[in-house]
């Protein structure tokens, strides 16, 4: 009678799986990553005071103040602006009693999910 170890078991298993997986190697596509995003576009609203759409002036701006994108909002309230991928951002709206948030881009577009009050 044969007995077959644990370890013998698990060595002919190997052995099995690697003599069925050999294939042809050219058969093997690499592909290229995409190249990452340079900019991403960013899409929000403003309202005025009593949360009505507004048409304001929209800025943002990188930590040390430098500015990474500028637009203005529709008569609906609605802007799009493209900024720098993967940075960290201060978007906020300029006009009476104006606030912002911060935020950070990856490589995608990506959409505010609050108006920006302005």
């Amino acid at each position: 009678m044969h007995v077959m170890t644990p370890t013998a078991g698990a060595l002919l298993a190997c052995t099995a799986l690697i003599a069925c997986g050999g294939g042809d190697w050219e058969s093997v596509k690499i592909e290229k990553q995409a190249p990452a995003a340079s900019s991403v576009r960013l899409e929000g609203c403003v309202v005025d005071g009593a949360g009505r759409p507004a048409a304001r002036a929209v800025q943002a701006l990188r930590p040390d103040g430098q500015l990474a994108g500028t637009t203005v909002s529709a008569a609906d309230g609605v802007f799009r602006v493209d900024v720098p991928a993967r940075a960290v951002l201060r978007v906020e709206s300029l006009g009476p009693s104006s606030d912002g948030i911060t935020l950070m881009t990856g490589e995608t577009s990506l959409s505010l999910g609050g108006c920006l009050r302005g």
